[in-house]
């Protein structure tokens, strides 16, 4: 059973004629996870407060549209406990609904659609106040989702495949070829040395043992297919929209602030126009469709990255003054890399001398014993002396030399 066989029973709207629209929604374009999950949750809630069932519906407006428009517009009206932004979404549902079987209400019965409210950018200081009070997890989904401006279904569906080859191989900031799961297009976007950095630990932690519901587990084995969040701590599968929006929720409530995880979405396309950005570019990043005359101007692959990494102080949470200590720091270390390179080479070569023979050990030279490795032209180095001839053992029964006793006696 998938996730939408649960959310159909869940909200008791288990019929053929929702499967077939949902299949439709899902055609069209408009098949997101999340889509589903909120037709289905309005349109199952409604039945329930009208007392129908789907198909009770469906017969009571191609019976009697009028009557059925007045039901409807009765319960719009009433103090139900319900704002009216969700009898907005409940009538969105239940008009697709019906329009994919024939009907269509007229407008009398519509409920007035909300006025959104207009959200702020997110500034950095507010943004490190709530990377403050999240958890793990939430840390890095949501540094992830400022580097690279993806819809949340996008960013859920992301696989440690998608991140594998430069992850491991400690490049930044790291590119990825991914098909936007709402539209199909292909496109590519980045991760800066931020998010990479809380991934990293976010996975180390995965990797580890764990005591879950007072069971022990095992550490995750991470494959190609394996996805970046997962929905419970050391558990296979996808985490939810809601899961992670929860957590991120509560963080923003302690936290003090008004704060949605799709404001990072804005967030990234809003500070990377101020940097000058082409704004087919950015659309590009966060998996839009782009027309036929923008994509003329879309540069390679190599020259996003470079355009990516010369802009990402504008997503960074980092001052200008600690980037540049930053490089100056990392010129440091590559200058001392550089040294120790420069020593184990000239090692490499007096090893290499002394296979030669150019070098002489622990023997004399010139008459003077040496230790160490001792660097002399082949001309200076005294030749190895003869060895000393052994003493020539007396045949037997005949007197040693030097007044030795004789073999065989005492």
């Amino acid at each position: 059973m998938d996730q939408v066989d649960k959310w159909l029973e869940h909200y008791g709207i288990d019929a053929p004629e929702v499967r077939d629209w949902l299949h439709m929604v899902s055609k069209h374009g408009y098949g997101s996870i999340n889509t589903k999950r909120t037709y289905i949750k309005n349109l199952g809630t409604l039945a329930k407060e009208l007392g129908l069932s789907p198909a009770e519906m469906l017969k009571a407006a191609r019976e009697d549209l009028p009557s059925f428009e007045r039901k409807l517009a009765a319960w719009w009206d009433s103090e139900n406990g319900h704002s009216r932004t969700n009898k907005y979404l409940k009538q969105i549902a239940l008009k697709s609904f019906l329009v994919y079987n024939d009907i269509t209400l007229s407008k009398k019965s519509d409920v007035k659609r909300p006025r959104a409210k207009k959200r702020a950018v997110v500034t950095k200081e507010d943004l490190k106040k709530l990377l403050d009070c999240c958890s793990l997890k939430a840390r890095a989904y949501l540094l992830v989702a400022r580097d690279c401006g993806l819809s949340p279904d996008d960013l859920l569906n992301l696989k440690y495949g998608d991140i594998r080859r430069e992850f491991e191989a400690g490049t930044a900031p790291i590119m990825m070829n991914l098909v936007r799961g709402k539209t199909e297009v292909p496109f590519t976007t980045f991760l800066g040395k931020e998010s990479i950095e809380a991934l990293r630990t976010w996975i180390e932690f995965r990797k580890r043992p764990a005591r879950v519901h007072g069971k022990k587990i095992k550490g995750e084995t991470f494959t190609d297919k394996t996805p970046l969040f997962e929905k419970y701590q050391h558990r296979q599968g996808q985490m939810s929209y809601s899961s992670i929006r929860d957590q991120i929720d509560r963080a923003a409530e302690k936290a003090g602030l008004d704060f949605k995880p799709n404001d990072m979405r804005k967030y990234f396309s809003t500070n990377l126009r101020t940097e000058g950005i082409n704004e087919a570019l950015i659309k590009l990043w966060q998996g839009h469709s782009i027309g036929v005359e923008e994509g003329y101007v879309i540069p390679s692959e190599k020259k996003q990255s470079e355009i990516y990494e010369e802009h990402y102080g504008a997503l960074s949470l980092q001052e200008e003054g600690a980037r540049k200590e930053d490089i100056e720091r990392l010129e440091g270390e590559r200058e001392t890399m550089r040294r120790m390179l420069d020593e184990q080479q000239r090692q490499i070569q007096d090893l290499q001398k002394i296979i030669r023979g150019d070098l002489y050990l622990g023997k004399k030279i010139q008459g003077k014993p040496v230790s160490g490795y001792v660097d002399l032209p082949r001309s200076e180095i005294s030749q190895r002396p003869a060895k000393k001839a052994g003493r020539t053992r007396p045949q037997k029964g005949t007197r040693a030399p030097s007044g030795d006793p004789p073999l065989g006696c005492g």
